[in-house]
């Protein structure tokens, strides 16, 4: 699919109420107002495609920029790349996507901690949205220490900082809290001396957070979760015992040949039969010995 072609979707996915509602939240002309889930049907139509995801992001297109970050390739992102996106964002939806796709880059670490140092608005936000993200998705990979670092700069700047970096320093704050439960407390204490956090969401009825009631019931829940998931995992397999081989079979013993059978004797011929008797020549022969 080329740029044209992307655009033409993305028109024939438009809603007036969507845009209505996306203006409300802070997005600026020109944009369609697509939905979350039409535009999650053209991410999977599209699949990876950095070089239209390029074209759609400078494009300036509210709906085009969003698309564009749900199909570049996290791969071949380069920090000064990434400025240059962060550097048009004028909503909310900007930093969230981008730090979805930032979460699956090998730059995320150096863009993250580059990002939380800054004070543009959209940048520092950028930078603590993706701290979050990586909480929920892989809790291991931000150690404990730079946590519990994050926890005393959140505490010491979020009421200082800009509007939606505030935002994102607070749902930080939350999910350090949540997802890390050596440092619940210790999150916990900073959030009540925070205190509610001012965000204006424009018009809209969206809230911000508070984070000691959140942090309480998510981290509750994320326990229940581990636990689950830890019941779910099978025991260890243990290692068969190696199965005894058969004894070997005794080779039969060879089948003793029958005896050779003995030649029969030579059958006896009967003896020569005698020849009868004349009785003439013998009643002639008495008479002749009587004589």
């Amino acid at each position: 699919m080329d740029l044209n072609e992307a655009m033409s979707a993305l028109q024939g996915f438009q809603s007036e109420t969507c845009k209505k509602t996306y203006l409300r939240h802070g997005a600026k002309e020109p944009l369609f107002g697509v939905r979350t889930g039409d535009l999650g049907t053209l991410a999977k139509r599209i699949q990876v495609d950095h070089a239209l995801a390029k074209a759609l992001i400078t494009t300036g297109n509210a709906d085009a920029r969003l698309l564009g970050f749900m199909i570049a390739d996290p791969s071949k992102l380069d920090v000064a790349t990434v400025e240059g996106w962060l550097s048009s964002a004028v909503w909310p939806m900007d930093t969230y996507y981008l730090g979805q796709l930032l979460a699956r880059s090998a730059i995320w670490q150096a863009c993250m901690a580059r990002f939380m140092a800054q004070s543009d608005e959209w940048v520092q936000s950028a930078g603590y949205s993706l701290l979050a993200q990586r909480l929920k998705e892989e809790p291991e990979s931000i150690s404990d220490e730079l946590a519990a670092k994050t926890l005393v700069v959140i505490e010491k700047g979020i009421h200082k900082a800009k509007n939606r970096a505030r935002y994102n320093m607070n749902t930080a704050l939350i999910a350090i809290g949540t997802y890390k439960p050596s440092l619940r407390q210790a999150a916990l204490a900073a959030a009540e001396r925070i205190g509610p956090v001012d965000v204006d969401h424009g018009d809209t009825d969206c809230k911000t957070p508070l984070a000691s009631e959140y942090i309480r019931k998510a981290g509750a829940h994320a326990d229940r979760m581990a636990e689950k998931k830890a019941a779910k995992k099978p025991a260890a397999t243990k290692t068969p015992t190696a199965t005894k081989k058969p004894a070997a079979t005794k080779k039969p013993s060879a089948t003793k040949k029958p005896a050779a059978a003995k030649t029969p004797a030579a059958t006896k011929k009967p003896a020569a039969m005698k020849k009868p008797v004349d009785a003439k020549k013998l009643a002639a022969a008495k008479k002749a010995s009587a004589r």
